[in-house]
């Protein structure tokens, strides 16, 4: 999860069977808007998690909150490779304007961070990203099965 002060970010590392209920929860009590970065699946969430906090030690803020950055949250989801997922916006593509040169704007697929498709799927947020397919001549999803034609 993530607070909108990039400036004084914290991010809170930690598993969930709702993760939903469990922002909810935990904005009650925090001034600041918090998100879903992303998620990995993995077979056990709690050795996974001590393995993260372990690893973030040096970064930790307070219990499960650490002062990282979104890049290395990003970093994290991508060596994931397919059992890593980023977080989307339920907006996607809903039109925002035209730039200077009248080109349209869209909303990305991704609140935070500098991804593209060949790094996460825009569909599904798999860290599989679009790959190409020889039998279909396109990149797609390995995972959710966009193509990347459909997608944009």
């Amino acid at each position: 999860m993530e607070n909108e002060d990039f400036l004084n970010q914290r991010i809170k590392i930690g598993f969930s069977k709702t993760p939903g209920e469990r922002i909810r929860a935990l904005q009650t009590g925090n001034s600041r808007r918090l998100a879903l970065m992303g998620w990995i699946e993995v077979s056990d969430d709690k050795v996974y998690e001590e393995m993260l906090h372990q690893k973030y030690a040096g970064a930790r803020a307070l219990n499960e909150w650490f002062e990282i950055n979104d890049e290395v949250v990003l970093e994290e989801l991508k060596n994931a490779g397919p059992s890593g997922y980023i977080a989307l916006q339920k907006n996607i593509g809903e039109f925002l304007g035209r730039d200077r040169d009248g080109i349209p704007e869209f909303v990305p697929p991704w609140e935070w961070g500098d991804a593209d498709a060949s790094e996460f799927c825009p569909q599904c947020g798999c860290a599989c990203g679009l790959q190409y397919n020889e039998n279909y001549g396109v990149e797609c999803c390995l995972k959710c099965g966009i193509i990347e034609s459909n997608y944009e």
